[in-house]
């Protein structure tokens, strides 16, 4: 889908207009965005460290730093977001760190990100004029009751009432082997969700999931400025939830294509000129997706680690 969406709009853009808007970009506002972007490894560094940190023989804060670095480069630059792969990866490789455990916390902090965005939203609607987006609105009440029903169920799987349950459904199989492989498993996904039952670690895991997606507000609006288009603060939250929400469906590496797409729909919506939404949509994605990128292909050079690992 990502490429389809890539070539519609590579298709409807008037170059020549979209280049003399480009031009004009006030290199200061694009270096704070790039400099916020490359801080960004930094709260998606912090929230692993907090989510993984139990799991891990041999902390530290460059294994943390270096390894979202190269989710990040992973996600840009290959199929199937397999920067979700390498990180793990590279953490038990030096961090000493099993791997299934690894696997398993992309739960908590899927569900991190969950909430996190919906703290965007509501954030973006209650500072945005009335009636910006009744559509994205919409959204908010069934994705904050699938984010609670969510965590309520990792928070019953940590339990030791789910133990019981998990061991007396393993004796109905007849394998000695597989019923010890399965609650083995069952036990690395509890230490994996550890975090999530400790009121403080999950409000720091919240905290920095949140200050992720605020360094996408802060990059989306330094742009938006860079060409002399500010939008009030509360649309360009609830364009990042949008954003952010969207990253479900299908798409090409680096969310190329259908990032445009929506950022240059949504733009033009609220009566941003043609060619400068084309303009951000650009130069927004290069803001957003090269800084972390480049800092991750540096960070895997100096680990001697190859993208190539993750298939």
């Amino acid at each position: 889908m990502g490429v389809v969406a890539a070539g519609a709009f590579a298709w409807g853009v008037d170059w020549v207009a979209v280049t003399a808007v480009m031009a004009t970009a006030d290199p200061a506002w694009m270096a704070l965005a790039v400099a916020v972007m490359a801080g960004s490894v930094g709260t998606h560094a912090a929230r692993y460290a907090v989510l993984v940190g139990h799991l891990t023989p041999r902390p530290s804060t460059m294994l943390w730093w270096d390894s979202n670095a190269i989710l990040a480069a992973g996600n840009t630059l290959l199929p199937l977001r397999a920067g979700n792969v390498l990180r793990p990866l590279l953490v038990a490789r030096d961090g000493g760190a099993a791997l299934p455990p690894l696997f398993f916390a992309l739960l908590p902090e899927l569900l991190c990100d969950v909430f996190a965005v919906i703290a965007v939203l509501a954030a973006g609607l209650a500072l945005a004029p009335p009636g910006t987006s009744p559509q994205v609105a919409a959204l908010a009440i069934p994705l904050g009751s699938l984010a609670v029903g969510a965590l309520g169920v990792l928070l019953a799987l940590g339990t030791r009432g789910a133990r019981g349950v998990a061991v007396r459904l393993m004796r109905l199989s007849p394998s000695r082997r597989f019923r010890h492989w399965a609650l083995a498993r069952f036990d690395e996904l509890t230490s994996a969700l550890a975090p999530v039952g400790k009121l403080r670690r999950l409000a720091a895991a919240l905290f920095w999931s949140v200050a992720g997606w605020a360094t996408w507000a802060i990059a989306l609006d330094a742009t938006l400025r860079a060409v002399g288009h500010p939008l009030d603060p509360g649309i360009v939250l609830v364009l990042v939830a949008t954003l952010a929400a969207s990253t479900v469906v299908p798409q090409a590496p680096g969310f190329l294509g259908t990032f445009q797409v929506l950022v240059a729909g949504a733009l033009v919506a609220w009566k941003v000129p043609e060619a400068t939404a084309d303009a951000v949509a650009l130069l927004g994605w290069a803001v957003l997706f090269l800084p972390p990128t480049l800092i991750g292909l540096f960070s895997a050079w100096r680990r001697g680690m190859s993208l190539r690992e993750s298939g």
